[in-house]
């Protein structure tokens, strides 16, 4: 599961249009949240239920295409969109990809991160019941040629809280949000990167 992948359907979620009216809790999340500012664990398992990655870090989002994406050691990497192109930062590697956003997610469900998509033209979205203190959604795409086959949201009283991914192999991607302050003020400067002077700078 890449990161982009699973930046994709958060920032999918949220930006997700008000025909999804039907499930109240992402209706309020939509209709409430315009910037998101949030600590989360990301933990990735195998399809045996082995936990293959635990990684920490911090994520600043504003409506609409500007997010930040930022991993803790111990290999740092920040993932930057200032609304027209996403920077991929390697910190250890001192190199920074930049791709235009809509290049970086075309084919992808994440093109939504663009905010100009359906997000029910593209995945079929059930309310599956309230379990641990949350309210549970799953999304599945309707191309079933994407990196992954399901997306469980949890939300709690408009916020997102829990998100699962599970990709075509059976790999799961669990992500835990904490912390977590909605409608707070993020500067513009927050999406844009200040490099050092040796920092390699790719195009693609």
């Amino acid at each position: 599961m890449t990161i982009l992948a699973v930046l994709g359907f958060v920032m999918a979620v949220a930006m997700m249009p008000a025909s999804l009216a039907s499930a109240s809790e992402l209706q309020r999340f939509y209709d409430e949240v315009s910037t998101l500012q949030a600590r989360f664990i990301q933990r990735v398992e195998d399809e045996r239920g082995r936990v293959i990655e635990i990684t920490e870090g911090q994520l600043w989002l504003r409506r609409p295409n500007l997010f930040r994406w930022s991993y803790d050691g111990p290999n740092p990497q920040i993932i930057v969109s200032n609304g027209r192109n996403i920077q991929l930062y390697d910190v250890d590697l001192s190199q920074v990809t930049v791709r235009p956003l809509d290049d970086a997610l075309s084919g992808t469900p994440a093109l939504l991160l663009a905010g100009g998509a359906d997000l029910e033209q593209h995945f079929s979205v059930t309310s599956t019941g309230r379990h641990d203190d949350l309210d549970w959604f799953e999304l599945t795409p309707r191309n079933t040629e994407t990196d992954f086959r399901l997306v469980r949201l949890g939300l709690r009283e408009g916020r997102i809280l829990q998100m699962e991914l599970i990709d075509q192999f059976g790999q799961v991607t669990r992500i835990r949000f904490t912390a977590i302050k909605v409608n707070v003020d993020v500067p513009a400067s927050r999406f844009e990167l200040d490099l050092p002077p040796d920092v390699d700078v790719v195009r693609g």
